[in-house]
């Protein structure tokens, strides 16, 4: 058999045994090549910065502040790479002294004046810093009396925030506490006041309305120290 294609899709046949021919039209066959493609998936975020940490606790020395943190609820969604505490004259000042850590959650900032006091504050980074942690205001620097005076000196209060609905179990510790009779929390009187040493009481925390307060301790002899407090 024979056969051959004209323009426009008509084939020709004739088969050799009988010389008998036929003319067929053919039906129009689209052919469609096809290649991969890649379908991109969803646009992954750009990394955000991390949640602000939460400063659990400051310590004073002649010239330094050791403050000690808890690490933010988001890291933003990569793993945190450094932290930097900061010490500023005031609450609206832009710090004067810092220091850095690769990830551990204590560090010491030094350089600072005795006598004066700094707000702290610590911000998260990975490595793009977040936002800083509410900034809380030190003892004065330095200021603790000596041992012979009698005086009482807070250096350091742990945690250094608690729920305003009361009930936190508060150490504070420092010098000559041993008389202590009461502590207050902007000016309300804790409950369970532990006298375990010269340098160690223990103390509950009241019921308070959110925000910045201040320790005082008070001792037998009517002197008193304070030191920056937050309720949340």
């Amino acid at each position: 058999m024979v056969s051959t294609i004209e323009p426009g899709g008509v084939m020709n046949l004739r088969t050799d045994r009988h010389g008998a021919s036929f003319r067929i039209r053919l039906a129009k066959i689209l052919i469609v090549a096809t290649v991969p493609i890649a379908i991109a998936g969803p646009a992954l975020a750009a990394g955000s910065p991390p949640a602000a940490p939460s400063i659990v606790s400051l310590a004073t020395g002649p010239s330094t502040a050791t403050v000690t943190w808890k690490a933010p609820a988001s890291d933003g969604g990569s793993p945190i790479t450094m932290y930097v505490a900061t010490a500023a004259p005031t609450i609206t000042t832009e710090a004067v002294h810092s220091c850095t850590t690769t990830g551990a959650t204590v560090c010491t900032i030094s350089g600072l004046t005795p006598g004066s006091i700094y707000w702290i504050s610590v911000t998260a980074g990975n490595p793009t810093l977040g936002p800083a942690s509410a900034p809380v205001a030190d003892s004065p620097i330095g200021n603790a009396p000596p041992v012979m005076n009698n005086l009482p000196a807070i250096t350091e209060v742990t945690p250094f925030e608690a729920t305003k609905k009361g009930g936190t179990r508060i150490t504070i510790r420092g010098t000559n506490l041993l008389g202590a009779t009461k502590v207050t929390f902007n000016g309300v009187k804790g409950t369970n006041l532990v006298l375990e040493s010269p340098t160690k009481i223990k103390v509950t925390a009241p019921k308070s309305k959110a925000g910045p307060a201040v320790i005082k301790v008070t001792t037998s002899t009517g002197q008193l120290t304070s030191m920056a407090f937050v309720f949340d």
